[in-house]
């Protein structure tokens, strides 16, 4: 016999989301800037590009590891940090006795800044960790933490505010993705002015030296063996055309300068982000670690930023270049009170009260995630307009488009679907305005880019001519262009068009309302010992399974029905992959139905059939046990402080 569910208290407090128990939003972030700058890297083995491969990929592993690892003297030297003395006893005390008893973390080396701008912040790599704080704000938490409760609370609260960093591991994450994209920018950048004066060089190289005469003659004659065009190249009579070497400079240009492009914007916009999110998590930390006193949070992030903002700025160099983190002018004080922007390194306050008070809201409103979504996409499709990538494309770039919006979209909906499981009709409303927002942004730059298309194509025929013949890496016959305006109109244009504006919006929806369906089946298994621990790990492996069998199983039906001629479906290198897929998707499918079987609807302690609608914080109607005890935030008490005595 079914036991029915007991109402709720109404006088019971209201229970808030575990944020932790999720897939954290930093590392979404942070794998997609990753993702958008190494996808075309790897690409480049698979195509023929007159680009080292090994070379570039080589580089860009070693580089960005080199700057992130010297990140934390550089910033020593730069702002000319010291170590703490006697005089700061109760703040390295207190920040010790904190990391090891509250955060459980290593104690990071705790510095401080002659610069007033500095406030307090971490830096450090994977195994070493820094705080560093103003020389002001150091002597302001020493008093507090010396004074009563509430002042104690409010000092704690901004060293808690900063170990939680540590605790997030989003620290060294935040410093590597930034190592990523400035050496992106700069290498690329580099790569692109040498391979750009190959042409010059070679020019050079062909009128100082006759390649004709001995030594050059008997090793080119011993490579024409297997390469008989050898000969004509280092002719001095004849030669390269021009035209071969402006095929080679587009080429080229074409395969860096999306990386650079996109990667400035990574860094403008996507970076921004990632350090905005943490703030919130490490509010979210505190508030937990502080028995839920979010009151001494608040006040302790205002008394860092009026110290802040009383002491008198800086007038260096460097202090002006640091000036660009804040385009807008605004003060720390004012970033509180004023609208959030993209280009913000601080969330504002009244986001910070939003994201306590509904966890959930880290990951935005249904427009920002349409906006996060939509813009991701955007700036992958920039990146992987790099020739390294676009050759190896098959139909009309849906791939990325459609996985890349499913994960985004399916991790950002997953906190508001944990706090309210059984709202259906406000979930499919968000699903669908997010979508329609999402797919407005991904249309915008294949508007743009079908007018250069038709541009090219009806009126200057000449410059699609050459387009395609540096695709190809060589001549075609004369009007080859006109000849085939009408196929190019169809597949890359009208066809991209009905895929993109009808079919991935209500494709979208309906693959994002399995994935819902899917984690609201999850959310009922009361009694799955595994959740407790990794359930972060459960539904960020359930969501890039269905985004896996979405890119080997369902995009290339969909590209070979919007473009036919674009791959053969039973290709085996298509073929093969799809079977392989197909039978783990099997094989996933048959797991999630027995462990849905087992743990489905059973309290974990009475093993009880719980029915009715499942509730965040809800207990069991039998023997009073918390259901998803994991998912709920429990506040715990920090250890007392003893530094003041």
């Amino acid at each position: 016999m079914d036991t029915p569910s007991a109402p709720p208290d109404p006088r019971a407090p209201t229970p808030r989301l575990n944020l932790f128990a999720l897939p954290s939003r930093t590392t979404l972030l942070f794998l997609l800037i990753v993702s958008v700058i190494y996808i075309p890297l790897f690409a480049a083995f698979t195509g023929n590009t007159p680009v080292c491969a090994p070379f570039l990929l080589f580089w860009m592993i070693a580089l960005p590891l080199r700057h992130f690892l010297r990140a934390p003297r550089r910033e020593i030297e730069t702002h000319h940090l010291t170590d703490t003395t006697a005089a700061d006893f109760v703040l390295t005390a207190n920040v010790e006795q904190a990391a090891r008893h509250i955060a459980q973390v290593t104690s990071p080396r705790v510095m401080l800044s002659p610069n007033a701008a500095d406030s307090a912040r971490t830096f450090g790599t994977f195994r070493r960790a820094y705080l560093v704080f103003s020389n002001a704000l150091a002597r302001a938490i020493g008093n507090l933490l010396q004074g009563d409760a509430a002042a104690a609370a409010r000092g704690q609260a901004i060293v808690l505010h900063e170990l939680a960093h540590f605790r997030h591991n989003d620290v060294w994450l935040a410093a590597l993705a930034r190592s990523v994209l400035v050496v992106t920018i700069g290498f690329m950048t580099l790569a692109l002015g040498i391979h750009l004066l190959t042409p010059f060089l070679s020019y050079r190289a062909l009128s100082a030296f006759d390649f004709t005469q001995p030594p050059f003659a008997e090793l080119l004659s011993m490579l024409a063996r297997t390469n008989p065009e050898i000969l004509k190249m280092f002719d001095p009579k004849n030669p390269i055309q021009a035209a071969r070497w402006l095929d080679y400079a587009i080429f080229i240009f074409s395969a860096f300068m999306p990386l650079i492009l996109g990667s400035g914007l990574l860094l403008l916009f996507y970076w921004r982000a990632l350090i905005r999110t943490r703030e919130l998590y490490a509010d979210a930390r505190v508030a937990q670690w502080q028995n839920g006193n979010v009151k001494a949070l608040e006040e302790g992030l205002w008394v860092a930023g009026m110290l802040q903002n009383m002491q008198p700025a800086a007038t260096g160099w460097r202090e002006k270049i640091a000036g660009w983190r804040n385009p807008f002018g605004f003060t720390r004080e004012e970033k509180f009170t004023r609208r959030q922007t993209w280009l913000s390194l601080h969330p504002s306050e009244a986001q910070r009260r939003a994201c306590l008070a509904e966890p959930h809201r880290v990951y935005g409103d249904m427009l920002s995630i349409g906006l996060a979504a939509g813009v991701a996409v955007a700036l992958l499709n920039l990146n992987l307009l790099s020739l390294f990538y676009s050759q190896t494309l098959r139909g009309p770039n849906s791939v990325p488009a459609f996985a890349l919006g499913f994960i985004v979209i399916a991790l950002s909906l997953l906190p508001f679907q944990c706090r309210y499981p059984e709202k259906r009709r406000a979930l499919f409303c968000q699903m669908i305005g997010i979508v329609l927002i999402f797919t407005l942004i991904k249309l915008i730059p294949q508007g743009l880019g079908a007018l250069v298309l038709l541009y090219a194509l009806f009126v200057d025929s000449s410059l699609f001519q050459r387009g395609l013949e540096g695709f190809v890496r060589g001549d075609l016959p004369a009007g080859f262009a006109v000849s085939v305006s009408g196929l190019v109109l169809e597949n890359y244009i009208l066809r991209p068009l009905l895929l993109f504006a009808v079919f991935m919006p209500v494709f979208l929806i309906g693959y994002l309302w399995f994935d819902a369906w899917l984690k609201r089946r999850i959310l009922y298994w009361f009694r799955a010992d595994f959740l407790t621990h990794h359930s972060g790990f459960v539904f960020a492996y359930q969501t890039v399974t269905l985004a896996v069998i979405l890119i080997f199983i369902l995009l290339p039906f969909v590209d070979w029905l919007t473009i036919p001629t674009a791959h053969d479906p039973f290709a085996p290198t298509v073929l093969a992959p799809m079977l392989v897929v197909g039978l783990l998707a099997l094989l996933h499918a048959l797991g999630f139905v027995i462990l849905d079987r087992r743990y489905a609807r059973h309290c974990p302690q009475c093993n009880a059939f719980i029915t009715g609608h499942y509730e965040l914080g809800m207990d069991c109607p039998q023997c009073g046990a918390r259901l998803n005890a994991w998912l709920v935030f429990t506040p715990r008490p920090p250890i007392p402080n003893t530094t003041a005595e």
